[in-house]
């Protein structure tokens, strides 16, 4: 006989012998009817000896995916499920009477659970599961338990770097009315939380911290989840045009005042402003603990372009002034002031020959008499010469500020 048959032959007879010892339809329907018809079996009795022990629970989270993350209410919205693993000797029995069954599925309404509710929930808590969820039961009573949950958590979300922000949302773990003398909830070792998750398109899933709570009545645990903000789409739809804004806001002041756009350029900046700021004040929670840099930063521009409106009204307004009227002693010495500053500025002299021809008297004296008459259009120039770079100081300032905060 060769090797290849004797081969045929022990499959054969293996698989024979499997045949003889599977568990059938009625081996399952036997036990089942022995443990829960039969017997006194209740779920609503802890499966305990005496009532002095502790039930411990080994718990598992893996999350699923991340649906949103509601700044203004404050909440996390996410998906996942609990791994709950905990030891039922009322559930036990003998594998060699049932032809080697050793596990079984029933509905989770016939076994006790623990009464492990998710303790932060901002809306009504219900228990876990449903009625018809399966609990896997082993022969030795291990009894093992996956409900999948969306979690709707509270979460203290701090918004003062926002768009550069990093949140951390916490899922809390708990039972609803059992003692730490009745259950004691612990942590299952080696398991990935994040194995099986999806990535979102505005949160970074960074770290999954897992731990167990102090505390003098109930077995706590916590999932903390560090999410960090994308922040591609805000640079360019928030960051990027508010600064592009933030520099057209100097353009009032180098705008000629005879050119007639001056207010309206004015007007149409600072509505910017406004809309920008009120579009982000909408997303974020109605709180005074943690205020946005970047609200703050629209605030001052809005406060910058306001002043310029008074500015602009300031600068038109001496502009069509009657030159008549006379440009006091003290402005006009500003003015004069600013003219020679400006007239000492370093140039380049091109020397060359030229014929010297004689001047009058009475010519000096009418160029002198020019460059010292100043009038009201004079000032008004000189005005928006001096806060078009004091506009331009600030605002640079603030974005440099504003900008090193967020991204250190």
């Amino acid at each position: 006989m060769q090797l290849h048959d004797l081969q045929v032959i022990f499959w054969i007879v293996g698989m024979v012998i499997a045949s003889v010892n599977a568990a059938t339809k009625e081996d399952r329907y036997n036990l089942y009817t022995e443990i829960f018809r039969g017997s006194e079996y209740s779920p609503h009795l802890r499966p305990v000896e005496s009532d002095t022990d502790a039930l411990e629970v080994l718990v598992t989270f893996s999350l699923i995916s991340i649906s949103e993350v509601q700044e203004k209410d404050q909440t996390l919205v996410a998906f996942g499920y609990i791994g709950l693993k905990w030891k039922d000797t009322f559930l036990a029995w003998n594998s060699t009477r049932f032809n080697g069954l050793r596990d079984m599925v029933v509905p989770q309404f016939k076994v006790w659970r623990p009464d492990v509710i998710i303790g932060n929930m901002v809306k009504k808590t219900t228990e876990l599961g449903f009625d018809g969820m399966p609990i896997r039961l082993t022969n030795t009573g291990d009894v093992f338990w996956f409900p999948n949950v969306l979690f709707q958590t509270a979460c203290d979300i701090n918004i003062q770097y926002y768009p550069f922000d990093t949140q951390v949302c916490t899922i809390q773990l708990n039972p609803l009315v059992s003692s730490l003398d009745e259950i004691k909830l612990r942590l299952a070792d080696d398991h990935n939380a994040s194995a099986e998750y999806g990535p979102n398109g505005q949160w970074e899933l960074l770290n999954i911290s897992m731990k167990e709570a102090k505390d003098d009545f109930k077995s706590i645990l916590k999932f903390e989840l560090t999410l960090k903000r994308r922040r591609s789409f805000y640079i360019m739809n928030i960051i990027l045009p508010v600064i592009f804004l933030s520099l057209m806001g100097n353009l009032v002041f180098a705008l000629p005042a005879e050119s007639g756009e001056k207010m309206s350029l004015t007007i149409t900046i600072l509505l910017a402003y406004v809309v920008y700021l009120t579009i982000i004040s909408e997303n974020m929670p109605q709180t005074s603990i943690h205020i946005s840099l970047l609200a703050v930063y629209l605030t001052i521009l809005v406060a910058l372009s306001s002043v310029s409106v008074i500015i602009t009204t300031l600068v038109l307004r001496l502009h069509h002034k009657d030159d008549s009227i006379p440009v006091s002693k003290g402005i006009g010495n500003v003015i004069k002031f600013f003219r020679s500053c400006r007239n000492r500025s370093p140039k380049i002299v091109n020397i060359q020959k030229k014929v010297v021809t004689p001047v009058s008297r009475e010519s000096i004296d009418d160029i002198q008499d020019s460059d010292d008459n100043v009038t009201w259009k004079d000032v008004a120039r000189w005005l928006d010469v001096f806060f078009f770079w004091l506009y331009l100081l600030i605002t640079s300032l603030s974005t440099v500020v504003l900008l090193m905060l967020m991204l250190t």
